[in-house]
């Protein structure tokens, strides 16, 4: 039986690069395979407010229309797979949102 742990912290101009996004007018969301208690965690140290949190778990029972509602109020989103990243960015561009990824 063994135990390992690792940490693996956010850049240390993260900060700093979310508050210049949002003075610029950029709304940010964050796309993690992360757990939600670890996104909540990086998000709070990070000083970047979350307005709505989805689950991967949720994600895979939704219809592209109920996602493409969900990605205009939701902020973060844990637990993602990289196709459902692939669905949640196609939500945003055709809700007429300019991506960068």
């Amino acid at each position: 039986m063994g135990f390992i742990a690792f940490l693996d912290p956010p850049e240390e101009t993260a900060r700093e690069s979310l508050q210049l996004l949002s003075k610029a007018g950029v709304e940010v969301k964050v796309l993690t395979g992360d757990n939600e208690l670890v996104t909540r965690k990086v998000c709070e140290h990070l000083g970047f407010e979350i307005k709505g949190i989805v689950l991967g778990s949720e994600l895979a029972q939704m219809h592209d229309d109920a996602l493409a509602r969900v990605v205009e109020e939701a902020n973060v989103f844990c637990r993602v797979t990289p196709a459902q990243k692939g669905r949640i960015i196609n939500a945003l561009i055709n809700n007429w949102h300019v991506e960068a990824f």
